[in-house]
């Protein structure tokens, strides 16, 4: 049953999204008839600007290299990572135009953009991380899960590659 609601390929997780981006574009229409405080849009503008954050880092491909020799299909990495954490992103966003739509009040928004804040700060920590490392060891090398065992001296990282060819 959990994983109906938090698997990241969840229809639940993505039905989340798609009423969450309409009901948006509802608030954002009718806050053109309803003007906001300078607060307001602030806070408003900073919420959504955290979801296209958390949504591009999910969205895209942080490992290409590892795509073509790819053994098993799943994220690995980073890959993996952002996209669960877009899980959250996307209850948040529907969550967040319903209390809006339904109340006017914006203040819901403010632990919203304070999650989406957190997460922002340990995606960022992670991408320079990731930019700072130049270890050969393979992505994922000391938690693959594939079909038949494969030993970390098998996989080849594609700074190695490169070297040799």
């Amino acid at each position: 049953m959990l994983k109906l609601f938090f698997h990241r390929d969840s229809w639940v997780a993505r039905a989340s999204e798609w009423v969450g981006v309409a009901l948006w574009s509802a608030v954002l229409l009718r806050s053109a008839a309803r003007h906001w405080s300078l607060v307001e849009c602030a806070v408003v503008i900073s919420f959504l600007l955290g979801y296209v954050v958390v949504r591009w880092c999910a969205w895209r491909r942080w490992h290409p290299e590892q795509t073509a020799q790819r053994l098993w299909q799943c994220d690995i990495g980073l890959e993996s990572h952002f996209r669960k954490v877009a899980i959250p992103a996307r209850y948040l966003l529907a969550g967040s135009a319903f209390w809006i739509l339904g109340n006017g009040a914006n203040f819901w928004l403010l632990p919203a953009t304070a999650i989406f804040a957190t997460i922002i700060y340990v995606n960022m920590t992670l991408l320079l991380l990731r930019h700072r490392d130049h270890s050969t060891t393979p992505i994922n090398c000391f938690s693959v899960r594939a079909p038949t065992p494969i030993a970390c001296t098998e996989l080849t990282h594609p700074h190695e590659r490169a070297a040799n060819a």
